[in-house]
């Protein structure tokens, strides 16, 4: 039976992905009841949470001595936008090993129902997502370790992007782990090296550019493609995320459309003709994870990084017949030394007192880079501009501070 297969089954990801799939197209709950009892009669819905703009739909379902925990995509571009914000947090170890913060909070959430329902757990314990549900559910798996015995919690995960830190991919291996992506999705490669999206790596802070760049996987990856063959692969190396003006709103569409690579219609048409076909279960996916890439954050690379999205962004508008971009040189802060003491300028007006050249000199480099970001944010996510300011001003107040 496809509920007591590891978690590579192809029988078992068919199963939970039609699942999520219902979760997904049903609406209210009894209407998901229903549907999820056509596909096993005796299958109990103990729970069920609608998405909102802070938490991951999500429902807790029981079959005997199993209870499974699933957590659908992104719903809303609050939750996408969440994603993205938390790459520019701070990672800490001491915090479910250095994830993703909003994954972090994500998975809090569920946590709480979970235990809300406690009654209802089972000794056994499957936890399932797709697309941000998944990465969640990496996160949540990991908060339950503690709370289970041995070998008895087991998780699977559908187009899921990078959840965090190497640190979070080692403490997640005790895990019997299946991360099922299709060959053409490029979502598990999010968030995308620095040299496959220099337009993402300039709208980030600088932590969030050291931080995106080392972001992996965790063990357990396998390809699937459309004739239902597999591979063992840490990401898809046939597909890279391409130049989008949006990446919130294009993780949205991908996860909402149910023709894309990304959507879960698509993994369940997929493990369908695995499962179809009697290929068996996967070959034995990497019991490690890729590692993270170095990144180089100096002022000169910042600015060819950002040169090179301003070139690309030109390349998409002449395609689309618009406007060319024209971002002016963002050097607008100086300073220089009256009296004994080093003052900052915005133009010709007084903005701060450094008082050392050091701090002066750390202040107008912030100030200028920030501009730079601006300006490139401005064409491509206007809507980021006040948060990314008010990033600014808090760091400003601290460097003054110090």
């Amino acid at each position: 039976m496809w509920f007591e297969q590891t978690a590579a089954s192809a029988d078992l990801g068919y199963q939970l992905s039609r699942l999520i799939s219902l979760f997904r197209t049903s609406n209210p709950a009894n209407e998901f009841r229903t549907l999820a009892n056509t596909l096993k009669p005796d299958l109990q819905v103990c729970a069920y949470y609608a998405p909102t703009a802070s938490v991951v739909g999500h429902v807790v379902l029981v079959w005997e001595d199993l209870s499974i925990v699933l957590l659908q995509g992104c719903s809303n571009l609050t939750q996408a936008q969440g994603l993205i914000a938390g790459i520019n947090t701070e990672h800490s170890n001491l915090l479910d090993h250095a994830c993703n913060f909003y994954l972090r909070q994500a998975a809090i959430a569920v946590q709480a129902s979970v235990t809300l329902n406690s009654a209802d757990i089972r000794p056994r314990l499957i936890v399932a997502g797709h697309s941000l549900g998944g990465a969640t559910s990496e996160v949540l798996a990991l908060r339950l370790i503690p709370t289970r015995p041995a070998g008895t919690l087991s998780l699977v995960t559908f187009g899921s992007p990078r959840p965090g830190f190497v640190e979070f991919a080692n403490a997640i291996e005790v895990i019997d782990l299946c991360r099922w992506m299709t060959d053409t999705d490029p979502v598990p490669q999010i968030p995308p090296r620095q040299d496959q999206s220099p337009v993402f790596f300039a709208l980030l802070s600088q932590r969030g550019r050291l931080n995106a760049n080392q972001y992996v996987q965790p063990h357990g990856g396998t390809v699937i493609y459309a004739d239902g063959d597999t591979a063992a692969r840490d990401v898809p190396n046939a597909v890279t995320p391409q130049l989008q003006f949006n990446i919130a709103s294009w993780l949205l569409n991908l996860s909402t459309d149910p023709q894309s690579p990304h959507s879960i219609n698509t993994y369940n048409v997929r493990l369908f003709a695995r499962r179809g076909f009697n290929l068996g279960n996967p070959p034995a996916a990497p019991t490690t994870h890729g590692p993270g890439m170095p990144v180089d954050d100096s002022p000169a690379v910042v600015r060819s990084n950002a040169n090179h999205a301003v070139r690309q962004l030109n390349a998409v508008t002449r395609e689309g017949n618009v406007g060319v971009v024209v971002i002016p040189p963002a050097k607008r802060f100086t300073y220089s030394k009256i009296g004994g003491v080093w003052c900052v300028f915005f133009d010709e007006s007084f903005v701060a007192v450094g008082p050392t050249r050091k701090k002066a000199g750390g202040m107008v480099n912030k100030g200028n880079q920030l501009l730079r970001r601006l300006q490139t944010m401005g064409v491509v996510d206007p809507n980021a501009l006040p948060d990314a300011l008010q990033a600014y001003l808090s760091s400003a107040k601290h460097l003054a501070r110090r």
